[in-house]
C-alpha cells in the first residue's frame, strides 16, 4: 500500500479588500472545526488532515495510506462540501 492525499486549495489572503482582512484565514478555521468532529476517525486510521491559509492559498488536506485515503475520500469531500451553521448570537 503506497501513500496518497487529497489536497483542495483555494484562493489565499491576497483577495480580500481591508475590511475583509482575515476572513479566509477564519472561513479555513470555519471549515476546518466541521473536521475536527471526526478527527478521531481519522487518526485511528493513521490519516494526517489539516489546513493552512496563506496569502496565495487556502490548503485543506488529507493524507496517509492509499487505501486508508480512498476509504476516508468522500466523507472529507462531503465535509469541505457542506455549508458553514453560524449561528449569531444576541
Amino acid at each position: 500500500s503506497g501513500l496518497a492525499s487529497i489536497n483542495l486549495i483555494f484562493e489565499g489572503s491576497n483577495i480580500e479588500t481591508p475590511q475583509e482582512w482575515g476572513c479566509s484565514h477564519l472561513l479555513e478555521h470555519l471549515m476546518f472545526s466541521k473536521i475536527k468532529e471526526l478527527e478521531g476517525a481519522f487518526e485511528l486510521n493513521g490519516l494526517e488532515v489539516n489546513a493552512t491559509t496563506s496569502t496565495n492559498y487556502t490548503h485543506y488536506y488529507l493524507r496517509g495510506l492509499d487505501d486508508r485515503v480512498k476509504m476516508f475520500a468522500q466523507t472529507f469531500y462531503d465535509l469541505m462540501n457542506q455549508p458553514l451553521k453560524v449561528s449569531k448570537s444576541h
